[in-house]
């Protein structure tokens, strides 16, 4: 209602002050002032009044009297109290009013109070009408009714706490942004997506971090699919990505960026939601290994019958061989040096009767496993290799601490003793020394046991390679290697409940690699 008179002063808080001859002119009945007044306020919801400095009203608008529901000449004169104000509201008022008063500055405040419409809340202003010499003459106010705008934002409050609980409880990951890529909000799962917690106002690469193509190249910002929305405003569908987190650690998902536009169809921020699609990837790729190794496992094991056929076939005939060589050596006609040449032919028969032999057992190996004792696989995987190792100057040296007994497949055995052999010969080795005495296995309650060692003095092998050799389909040897020696053999050797471990040296003056087995004794 002040807000109309000319006026020199004002509050701190910017609320008009009422000179004290604007408000002796509200009183007086044919002031041009009280008919200003009159009529401005008559025409506005709020409520206007005036209290003395006894706190007793001296003005009312009709908006309060219809509230209250009296009249003007009822109302003027009295305090909250007397008007019907609960004690607890009016003392409230009293205590304000002497506070405007005392301070010259406005108090604010909102309170629930019951009048003609019912229990509604009401926002209200006290603010002091200083005199011509600056004293405070009176205290005025404004009151509005805010209940349906305290509803509403009750309501929006709820439906907010609503809808971050529906958000929260999602098992995907829900980002939006503003135009700029901001992020306005986020969820539970994108904070555990992204391995850290965004806030309001941080650009979206806090919860995407660093993007990686399927391919494992980078992926510049701009061609994230979250910016190509916002950019666009087209949706994006079936881009994979991979996220970087900020522990290093990554994770496989598919974006579904969606445009948010304004009535006028304009971008002004978008909805990302993030499907994790790690666990899939992995499954698909653990798949594709095994397919591969299956693949392989079946090459082999056609590569294996294979071997066995000609072996057997190679054995017939080598027979005959052996008993026309015996019925020679009866001949005593012979020279010396015939006999010498016949005992030269009679030891060469004998090696391929024994490699043949040996082709037959890799492949007919039992399918129940028994007592074997460990000395006959290593004698026959040393000597599968003994010409190989004397071509090439190389030197293998057994040493026999114990004689152990083990409970398993001979055959297999054999296959992870000459893998392990054939591998020392490749390396370069001009040395190779097995060796098998007793052990315990501390790892697993002190079990007693043996173990084999074979070692050599080959090349090494180097250290970003070691830490992979047990791995399917890794190897150091290029196109003449399957990766599958050391995998298909530590898998043996955890088969007969062992363990199978590697150390390796690439110095110059201290290089080589040797490999430790532990098998259980009965």
């Amino acid at each position: 209602m002040a807000s109309l008179a000319p006026n020199p002063h004002s509050c701190p808080d910017g609320a008009p002050i009422v000179e004290a001859e604007q408000a002796r002119d509200l009183s007086a009945e044919a002031s041009p002032w009280r008919q200003l007044y009159e009529a401005v306020l008559a025409n506005t919801p709020d409520l206007g009044y005036v209290f003395g400095l006894d706190h007793r009203f001296t003005y009312a608008n009709d908006a309060l009297l219809a509230m209250w529901g009296c009249t003007l000449d009822h109302a003027i004169g009295k305090t909250c109290l007397e008007l019907g104000y609960e004690p607890w509201h009016a003392a409230m008022h009293d205590r304000e009013i002497e506070q405007v008063i005392a301070t010259r500055k406005p108090v604010r405040g909102d309170v629930p109070f019951t009048g003609t419409n019912g229990r509604r809340v009401y926002d209200y202003i006290f603010f002091p009408v200083l005199g011509a010499s600056g004293e405070v003459v009176a205290v005025a106010g404004s009151t509005r009714d805010v209940t349906d705008s305290r509803n509403t934002e009750d309501a929006l409050r709820e439906s907010e706490k609503r809808y971050r609980e529906l958000l929260d409880a999602l098992p995907v990951a829900v980002y939006t942004t503003d135009a700029e890529g901001r992020i306005t909000l986020y969820n539970e799962a994108a904070a555990a997506f992204a391995g850290r917690r965004a806030e309001p106002g941080q650009d979206q690469w806090c919860v995407t971090h660093r993007l990686y193509r399927p391919d494992g190249t980078f992926m510049p910002h701009d061609e994230c699919p979250m910016a190509v929305t916002l950019r666009t405003g087209e949706p994006q569908r079936g881009v994979e990505a991979i996220a970087e987190r900020p522990d290093g650690t990554r994770a496989w998902f598919m974006p579904h960026p969606t445009a948010v536009r304004d009535t006028s169809g304009n971008v002004i921020g978008g909805i990302n939601v993030l499907v994790d699609i790690t666990a899939r990837k992995l499954a698909e790729e653990r798949q594709q290994q095994s397919e591969a190794a299956l693949r392989k496992s079946e090459k082999f094991a056609a590569a294996g019958r294979m071997a066995a056929t000609i072996a057997h076939e190679i054995n017939n005939p080598l027979e005959a061989i052996v008993n026309l060589w015996f019925l020679l050596g009866q001949d005593q006609s012979l020279s010396a040096d015939g006999h010498e040449l016949l005992k030269t032919l009679g030891t060469e028969l004998s090696r391929v009767s024994h490699i043949t032999k040996q082709t037959l057992q890799f492949y007919r190996d039992g399918k129940t496993p028994g007592p074997v004792d460990l000395a006959e696989p290593l004698n026959a995987a040393v000597s599968l290799f003994s010409r190989k190792a004397l071509s090439a100057g190389t030197n293998i040296e057994t040493h026999y601490r114990t004689s152990a007994t083990i409970f398993g497949f001979a055959g297999e055995l054999r296959q992870v003793f000459a893998n392990l052999i054939g591998n020392a010969l490749e390396a370069g080795a001009n040395g190779i020394k097995i060796r098998v005495s007793p052990g315990r296995d501390w790892k697993h309650g002190a079990r007693c046991g043996v173990r084999v060692t074979i070692a050599d003095n080959g090349s090494g092998i180097p250290a970003d390679s070691a830490g992979k050799l047990f791995e399917p389909f890794f190897t150091t040897k290029d196109e003449k290697g399957t990766g599958l020696g050391l995998w298909v053999s530590k898998g043996i050797v955890q088969k007969h409940d062992g363990w199978i471990r590697m150390r390796t040296s690439t110095r110059r003056a201290r290089h080589g690699t040797t490999f430790e087995l532990f098998l259980p004794t009965l």
